[in-house]
């Protein structure tokens, strides 16, 4: 038997102690056995810390790294810096992994000769209910990039998820997650799509990602979402600037829906705080209002709303009429 080339797993840890040992269990279950597992222990506050150690004796291949708190950008950074495996995986310390995960992400590397490989994904409650998943079946073990970019584009089947693929190392040479910002892994994974002749895809759901209610997206509206309309509006940028247009249906629908989404949130919630935001939004939606029937992050009853936005009426009164309609029809 050809002996199995390693594979550096990055696990960024902070305040998860409730999640770490099913997470980590998962890992180390895999039936893809040469495994790097780098936990990274971003300066977490709970018990995290003393249960990073404790994994750590319980199998050999687990590396522990204790650092300052700087975030899931620095954390992960700091993992890729000391890997010494020839791929790179990544797992969430609040989710958990089917067992061969890893042999499979690694098998459609080695068979493609790809440099990223993909799987499906589901998503659980905090209670480990499904709620639903994403895999994409493309018929072919492998996608050329203009159609794995349409997918990425329009957020549908190949999101920008650090967490369900396998990388070679070497693409890491240059790149590391910007600090300081979340949805860090949309241009990482732009990057990487845009410079890939060919992606591989494994058709299965392998990667469990845990829903929680104080995770950094399942939280309402803050500062940090306007991170992710950079890169949304980045994303229409790119289309029209590097790809002639190409991806416009694809680019446009996406911030159509973001800026529904996002005044929405500003206004249910009542958040003042971004009360200033909401002109800007639908200005936004109104320039892109032609590409709303394409929106894939929209449900059919929210396209109306949206398109009635777009022909003036107040977005005060869209909300209250949708609140009121959502709690009857609910």
């Amino acid at each position: 038997m050809c002996e199995q080339t390693l594979i550096s797993i990055i696990v960024p840890i902070y305040k998860v102690e409730r999640y770490l040992e099913k997470c980590v269990n998962s890992i180390l279950a895999q039936t893809y056995s040469n495994l790097e597992i780098i936990l990274v222990d971003d300066g977490s506050p709970d018990n995290c810390p003393q249960l990073c150690d404790q994994l750590a004796k319980k199998d050999s291949r687990i590396i522990v790294v204790h650092k300052e708190n700087g975030g899931l950008s620095s954390a992960r950074n700091a993992g890729i810096d000391i890997a010494k495996g020839e791929y790179i995986g990544f797992v969430d310390s609040d989710d958990w992994c089917e067992p061969d995960m890893f042999e499979c992400l690694h098998d459609a590397l080695a068979k493609s000769g790809c440099s990223i490989a993909i799987c499906g994904v589901e998503h659980d409650d905090e209670n480990g209910k499904a709620l639903g998943s994403r895999c994409l079946n493309p018929g072919s073990l492998t996608l050329p990039q203009e159609q794995v970019l349409h997918y990425f584009f329009d957020g549908s089947s190949m999101p920008s998820w650090a967490w369900n693929k396998l990388y070679k190392k070497s693409l890491w040479e240059n790149i590391r997650y910007p600090l300081g910002r979340n949805f860090e892994d949309i241009p990482v994974t732009r990057a990487f799509i845009m410079q890939a002749p060919e992606v591989a895809f494994v058709p299965k759901v392998l990667y469990h990602y845990s829903t929680r209610s104080d995770s950094i997206s399942g939280t309402t509206i803050n500062s940090d979402f306007w991170y992710l309309m950079q890169e949304v509006e980045e994303n229409v940028r790119l289309s029209r600037d590097v790809y002639g247009g190409r991806y416009d249906k694809e680019a446009r629908s996406v911030l159509a829906g973001h800026c529904f989404h996002f005044m929405r949130k500003i206004i249910v919630g009542n958040n003042r705080a971004f009360f200033d935001k909401l002109p800007s939004l639908l200005k936004t939606l109104k320039e892109n209002g032609e590409y709303i029937r394409y929106a894939l992050n929209l449900k059919p009853w929210d396209k109306v709303f949206a398109r009635v936005l777009c022909k003036g009426v107040s977005p005060m009164i869209v909300f209250r009429i949708r609140k009121i309609l959502v709690a009857v029809f609910k």
